[in-house]
């Protein structure tokens, strides 16, 4: 209590060396996206299902309930 004791974690966070979670890739991974409606009780105008489907690695899309979209990929 009462000395300060120096963090072991910054220099590497500083650097970029850090590994985090979001950082790990491991085959076969999928990713996703969900876009969610900017304004509060908003609704999706629009969607192209589509041209998500047609664009590659793209696996799943849609919209989740009326106000978010999301996009799943390989």
């Amino acid at each position: 209590m009462g000395t300060r004791v120096a963090r072991i974690d910054t220099p590497a966070k500083v650097k970029g060396a850090a590994e985090f979670g979001i950082d790990v890739r491991i085959p076969n991974m999928k990713y996703s996206l969900l876009a969610r409606c900017p304004v509060i009780g908003g609704k999706v105008a629009s969607f192209e299902e589509q041209r998500y489907e047609e664009s590659s690695g793209c696996q799943l899309c849609g919209e989740i309930g009326d106000s978010a979209v999301a996009v799943v990929r390989g």
